[in-house]
């Protein structure tokens, strides 16, 4: 029971920040919670088909075992979230400027709720896959009764959704404008430690070169397999203990790019107002 409880509540914490943290983002916003809750349950529900079809087909679990599967889903994920910090970055200047979209106008817009929810989808699909796989893995051992693994799969799910909620109503407590800015800053790294860790899986795959592996190792400093705020800044920042140069550069890479297209972005907005 405390294996699969602890799996459950360490990997569902992880979607639960990332959820929390796309639904505060959009607050104030209608149908925000069906677009995202909307590509989440259906994360999960994928997630448990998958598991219930791994169970008889060798040739499904391969796919979600393999590295290539999870290195696509980091990858779309991150282009997603970088699309959205566009978005919030625009409509956070305009709602604190003005600028030809009334407030009104930002929250009755659905365009980039899309996207999350497939931000909301992915997160969610990756995260129940590794679950689907770790517990998996459980039902092998003939010393855990099927009972145990899933009374502590709904004790982890629980705690998680307590935390996920709880953050939510601490992210929250923001004016509008600020969450824009703000919340555009943070899924900044958010994107750019999701293409961190795609990298690290196509490396893992052989289709990409580390160049260094490792560029350093903090793990006695901090380990987020092991710490809980290690892992907050692992699902938030894309910490990792062992990155690779390969990794840093797609990182830094990342984080340049939404930068430079907001830096722009922002620019372009200010002119319009000082023309308007």
């Amino acid at each position: 029971m405390f294996a699969s409880m602890t799996i459950v509540f360490r990997e569902g914490l992880e979607m639960a920040i990332i959820v929390s943290l796309l639904l505060a983002a959009t607050k104030g916003m209608p149908n925000r919670t069906r677009w995202i809750l909307g590509g989440t349950s259906i994360g999960i529900l994928v997630s448990l088909l998958l598991a219930i079809t791994a169970l008889n087909s060798e040739v499904i679990t391969t796919l979600i075992e393999g590295k290539m599967t999870g290195g696509i889903i980091l990858a779309l994920s991150s282009i997603l979230i970088g699309y959205t910090v566009i978005w919030m970055k625009s409509n956070g200047m305009k709602a604190s400027q003005g600028i030809k979209a009334s407030v009104s106008e930002i929250k009755s817009s659905n365009k980039p709720l899309f996207s999350l929810s497939l931000v909301a989808f992915f997160c969610v699909f990756r995260e129940g896959i590794e679950v689907v796989l770790f517990l998996l893995g459980l039902t092998s051992d003939s010393e855990i009764t099927g009972l145990s693994i899933l009374t502590g799969s709904l004790v982890g799910s629980v705690g998680a959704i307590v935390c996920g909620v709880a953050m939510y109503f601490g992210f929250i407590k923001i004016n509008l404008g600020k969450v824009f800015n703000f919340f555009a800053v943070l899924m900044s790294f958010l994107a750019a430690g999701m293409a961190m860790n795609a990298v690290s899986k196509f490396t893992s795959a052989g289709l990409i070169n580390p160049i260094i592996n490792p560029l350093w190792n903090s793990t006695a400093l901090l380990d987020h397999h092991t710490n809980w705020f290690g892992l907050f800044v692992h699902v938030i920042f894309g910490y990792t203990e062992k990155p690779s140069l390969a990794q840093l550069i797609a990182y830094l890479t990342t984080l340049s790019i939404l930068f430079i297209l907001t830096k722009k972005q922002t620019k372009k907005l200010t002119q319009k107002s000082t023309t308007s």
